[in-house]
């Protein structure tokens, strides 16, 4: 990478990191991925000699390396924004975004894994009375009742749980707040037991809700997401069940909320979902199901 891009690509990232609040490491680590294999697909090309067809010839190298829809439509969304970021610094010498106006690749959405409930009572009787055991189950309720991403979960706090009007305060994707409700009794019950179990651990003076057995260096007893899939993995494997996937509890929140007949509306705003598309997706398989036992409570037959 010569000097112009190294200065260019380093404060972009510089500006990326600071306009990003609570966007994922992995997130920037894809951005900052895709603009270096821009950068080096340009070879000697300078910025402001940059060209939409540059841009579109990197998309099609891109395809013609059998990089899915997805990578593509990540890819371009990092060039877009790196050229976004050079336009609008002093000494640009650019007179466009050469990215922008191209349409992005539109990922073919796979169909969504929902959790059977047997698989789910298998696993929650796994959790028992001690710390880690209240701790697991307090969890995989809490997922399943609110379809909390496992970075939410862990970034909750002690504070952000209102357990008496069933209610959290989330930090989402880019750092947006919501605050979602959960009703019942189950849940309520399970986090009171655990919040009791964790004054006692050593960690009780931490902030974060969930503890792990030890403190990191890093987070102190804070639980990461790692933290969360592995416990999942143990909690599978020990009811004999196929293993879930954090976001599997996701899934099998929305496929469930939609069949209680909560609107897309809500559903989205509940999720911290900006696309309208998103609610349409979860849960996609079990639809048809869905739709004919709605069709059947209309008895539309008894009509006349």
């Amino acid at each position: 990478m010569d000097d112009d891009w190294e200065d260019w690509v380093r404060d972009w990232e510089l500006s990326l990191r600071a306009r990003t609040r609570g966007v994922s490491e992995q997130t920037l680590t894809a951005y900052k991925t895709g603009v270096r294999q821009f950068v080096a697909f340009m070879d000697a090309k300078a910025p402001e000699d940059v060209t939409r067809r540059d841009v579109e010839a990197f998309l099609a190298h891109l395809a013609s390396r059998g990089r899915s829809e997805a990578t593509r439509r990540l890819r371009l969304m990092a060039v877009r924004s790196l050229f976004g970021f050079i336009l609008g610094e002093p000494g640009s010498l650019l007179s466009g975004n050469p990215a922008d106006g191209i349409a992005a690749p539109v990922p073919e959405l796979p169909d969504v894994d929902v959790i059977p409930d047997t698989d789910l009572v298998a696993v929650l009787g796994t959790c028992d009375a001690t710390f880690l055991g209240l701790r697991d189950a307090a969890i995989i309720r809490l997922m399943l009742a609110t379809g909390l991403r496992r970075t939410e979960v862990c970034m909750l706090d002690v504070d952000d749980i209102d357990i008496s009007h069933g209610e959290a305060a989330v930090l989402g994707k880019g750092g947006k707040r919501r605050v979602v409700a959960f009703g019942g009794s189950r849940l309520p019950l399970a986090l009171s037991r655990y919040v009791r179990a964790r004054r006692r651990h050593l960690g009780a003076a931490d902030p974060a809700l969930f503890l792990s057995q030890r403190a990191k260096a890093r987070n102190g007893y804070r639980m990461n997401g790692g933290a969360i899939a592995a416990m999942l993995r143990r909690r599978c494997r020990a009811a004999g069940v196929k293993v879930w996937r954090p976001h599997m509890l996701r899934h099998t929140w929305a496929d469930n909320a939609k069949r209680q007949g909560l609107s897309d509306e809500d559903l989205e705003r509940m999720a911290g979902w900006t696309s309208p598309g998103m609610s349409r997706r979860y849960g996609r398989q079990l639809a048809d199901e869905r739709a004919r036992a709605a069709l059947r409570g209309l008895n539309l037959g008894d009509r006349l």
